[in-house]
């Protein structure tokens, strides 16, 4: 199989530099991306911290390390992101093979390295590939611990002494395999996925819970204790941090706020709203000297003016009072919503997480996540009646479940853009690749070959 995934690999690799070098050249640029790349040059220039609670820390500190190494570098960032979503792949088939077989883990693979959205995602100096790769490496080791039958260890008494040394040596050589490690190095990769953005804090939670509801002893509640408690360990500086600088809890960021407002206002429906008009990647460098976190005025969408207008004259004090502004704002305004609106609005949401086509992204539309969907929506039918011939493994399976219902409660509450769906684009193809490849064996068992003609 390792030939098959470095070619999966190759092909991920391949097109997403033909994407960087072919196409991205002259694309807008999104708001965040400004944001990001501000806040490094806080970084680098003022070399203080900035107290800026907006963003999570990990993606620009990552963007920071590139920068002090090769210099101010579009390409070469560009290009680890690039390797990042071909490692991605790989990711997405090892995953399959664990819930499924190694055949529906490399189609699952193979139709990742080559899907659309996957493919432009890392050209953008955004925080979604860095999540990307984090989460779907932590759901691996996850689904690989809780597959692992809980060690037994005889008592001293019924065993000598040399078959303690022969069961220590043996522990020693599969420690890195050993279950608890494989939930330790989840919970320490859940955590720096935490420290990208701010949705994955409540996922190691869902699955502890899960791991809490399985049979399968005392262990049960050791294994979820420890997946937890890294996790938070892993949170811990930035929590420190943040109390410090607001005086408040906050293991996640300020964007809270405009997030909650941004997707459930009339700004929503503005195209374009998330980018900025009239500036080129480039023309970021002419502003490397510019310190603050905010975009030049001039380069706003006009329904970000109008956002910015709510605020203006209003005494803002500390870092969190813009989003709690925004966020008290769009609570009162939902208030106000009817039914009917309240059902058009979520609707929206969930058309603009699946949207097959984003023209401030590239011309291509997303047709290969459309045909993912159709296959996904299949093994809904096929997994509901339990009907399955494929030997599943129900705990991999139920992983993913709880990754792609909690995107969509998330869709729901704040809102939806295929940048959101862009982390869990994985789980939902290796899902569809087990529809499709159910459909088809019910199709070849349904089919009768027809008979040859008699020859007089």
């Amino acid at each position: 199989m390792k030939k098959y995934l470095l070619s999966i690999f190759a092909i991920g690799l391949v097109l997403r530099l033909g994407y960087l070098f072919l196409f991205s050249a002259g694309r807008p640029v999104h708001i965040d991306e400004w944001s990001y790349y501000q806040l490094v040059n806080e970084f680098w220039l003022a070399g203080v911290d900035s107290n800026f609670v907006y963003h999570p820390p990990l993606y620009p500190l990552f963007m920071l390390a590139i920068f002090k190494v090769v210099g101010v570098s579009f390409i070469a960032l560009q290009v680890i992101q690039l390797l990042m979503g071909g490692l991605t792949a790989v990711l997405a088939a090892l995953i399959g093979k664990e819930i499924g077989n190694e055949k529906i883990g490399l189609i699952a693979g193979l139709v990742y390295a080559v899907s659309i959205r996957p493919v432009q995602m890392p050209v953008m100096l955004l925080s979604e590939t860095l999540f990307t790769f984090l989460l779907i490496l932590a759901v691996w080791l996850f689904i690989k611990a809780i597959k692992k039958p809980q060690p037994q260890i005889s008592p001293i008494a019924q065993i000598g002494l040399r078959k303690i040394c022969g069961y220590l040596c043996k522990l020693m050589v599969s420690l890195p395999n050993h279950p608890w490690f494989l939930l330790t190095y989840s919970g320490l990769l859940f955590g720096l996925a935490a420290l990208t953005r701010s949705i994955a804090l409540v996922l190691p939670f869902l699955l502890a819970g899960y791991l809490i509801i399985r049979k399968e002893g005392r262990a049960k509640f050791l294994r979820s204790a420890i997946f937890v408690v890294i996790f938070a360990v892993t949170l811990l500086p930035w929590v420190i941090r943040n109390y410090r600088i607001t005086g408040r809890f906050m293991p996640g960021s300020a964007s809270y706020g405009n997030t909650f407002f941004w997707h459930n206002t009339d700004t929503m429906w503005a195209p374009g709203s998330d980018y900025i008009s009239d500036i080129k990647l480039e023309d970021f460098k002419r502003y490397s000297g510019r310190l603050g976190n905010q975009v030049p005025q001039e380069y706003y969408h006009p329904s970000i003016k109008q956002m910015h207008q709510l605020i203006e004259g209003k005494n803002m004090a500390g870092p969190l009072a813009q989003a709690d502004f925004y966020f008290n704002y769009t609570k009162e305004h939902l208030k106000t919503l009817s039914f009917r609106q309240i059902v058009k609005l979520e609707l929206v949401k969930l058309y603009r997480l699946v949207l097959p086509y984003h023209p401030y992204y590239n011309p291509f539309p997303d047709l290969t996540f459309m045909i993912t969907l159709i296959f996904f929506c299949i093994f809904i039918y096929y997994f509901r009646r339990r009907n399955v011939s494929i030997n599943l493994m129900k705990e991999g399976i139920m992983v993913l479940w709880i990754l792609i219902g909690y995107l969509l409660i998330m869709t729901l509450v704040f809102g939806g853009m295929p940048r959101y769906r862009d982390p869990y684009d994985p789980y939902i193809i290796i899902l569809a690749v087990i529809g499709a490849k159910e459909l088809a064996s019910r199709l070849r068992r349904t089919v009768r070959p027809i008979p040859a003609p008699n020859r007089l």
